[in-house]
């Protein structure tokens, strides 16, 4: 009797212990993101990035790294953005708990816009990956990726394993732009079940890594189902 999660962060794939969510500013001040959410991990040395959309009248969307390690400390509990938007500060403490974990980090952005899964959305056949960057000639086959689905339950007990675990065929990779790749999904279900895809990383037209190579996606409605 609660509003449905309208995206699942995953306790130790993605954030074990999540805290306050910041959005970042728009504008390209802090990169590609503009708009979207910073979620800091307490118990883990992780920022977590979310990509929010509205499908069916709800809310849901997908979860990845804004950064894990590199250089990120335990503890994460606050975030601020400086005035000119261009830095955060992570406000890192123990609050009681685990190691001892205080201090105050800061991610600058270099002003060089990093190769990334820039947002993960629901189509009528499957998910859509648009990225930061131009995708080039390179080809990407559908080799590079690798989804399964499992859902969780509410209990009285701490946390929930996961459900009903299975691997998720993917019928086709596609290009359907300069930087979109869509994924043909076949038996797409909605109710909260998590899809979680996995990425080998590959190059962009510059030769640039991918950053991402895990990305979960919260699907409480599918395209087309009206509001209930």
């Amino acid at each position: 009797l609660r509003t449905r999660a309208a995206v699942l962060m995953p306790h130790h794939e993605i954030n074990r212990s999540a805290a306050e969510p910041m959005e970042i500013p728009e504008g390209d001040e802090f990169g590609p993101f503009g708009g979207q959410l910073l979620v800091a991990d307490n118990n883990g040395k992780r920022i977590t990035r979310v990509m929010i959309e509205k499908v069916g009248g709800a809310f849901q969307g997908a979860c990845a790294h804004f950064y894990n390690e590199n250089g990120i400390q335990l503890g994460n509990n606050r975030l601020a953005f400086s005035p000119d938007k261009s830095t955060l500060y992570v406000g890192q403490t123990s609050r009681g708990w685990g190691q001892i974990a205080e201090g105050l980090q800061r991610i600058i952005y270099t002003g060089e816009t990093p190769f990334d899964v820039k947002r993960m959305t629901l189509t009528d056949t499957g998910f859509a990956l648009e990225f930061t960057t131009d995708l080039g000639d390179n080809a990407v086959p559908a080799s590079q990726f690798s989804m399964s689905r499992y859902r969780y339950e509410d209990t009285g007990e701490y946390g929930s394993g996961k459900h009903d675990a299975s691997e998720v065929e993917i019928a086709a990779v596609r290009r359907t732009g300069s930087n979109v790749l869509e994924l043909d999904i076949p038996k797409l279900e909605d109710g909260g079940w998590l899809y979680e895809l996995r990425i080998t990383p590959f190059r962009d037209a510059r030769q640039v890594d991918l950053r991402t190579d895990l990305i979960c996606y919260t699907v409480n409605r599918l395209r087309g189902q009206a509001a209930k």
